[in-house]
């Protein structure tokens, strides 16, 4: 895996968190839909109803799905993590606006006030050189 791959891992991640806590929402709510028509009446001998249920398959759903969530910000972390072991500030800059906060070159370079190929071709290349020892 090379540096630049690895870093690229954030935007998975990002893109697999984004879409569980999409699941996590569309659970809720069939739980909620549930709970709202089930009436909320017992059945006999003090069991749950099926609205109860519904509920509790869905906190044990939720439960589940935060696991999932929490594993992939821990390896979001250790990827913010390596930037912020860089030394030089502008380096660290360049790679947290690229692969944290995903935003293109163009708007990098306008952050930075430098053109686009510079950031891209130098500033770039020096940054995954200094992620590389870090890393590997």
């Amino acid at each position: 895996m090379t540096v630049k791959e690895w870093l690229n891992r954030a935007y998975g991640i990002e893109q697999a968190i984004n879409a569980l806590q999409h699941e996590q929402n569309k659970a809720l709510a069939r739980a909620v839909n549930a709970n709202a028509s089930g009436g909320g009446e017992r059945t006999p001998k003090g069991s749950k109803n099926a609205a109860e249920e519904k509920f509790i398959s869905y906190a044990d759903y939720s439960a589940q799905i935060d696991e999932r969530i929490d594993a992939l910000y821990d390896t979001k972390q250790e990827i913010e993590c390596v930037i912020a072991a860089i030394p030089d500030g502008e380096l660290q800059a360049l790679l947290t606006l690229r692969y944290l906060s995903f935003e293109t070159w163009e708007q990098i370079a306008e952050h930075m006030h430098y053109s686009d190929k510079w950031v891209r071709t130098h500033l770039h290349s020096k940054a995954l050189a200094a992620a590389e020892k870090i890393i590997f």
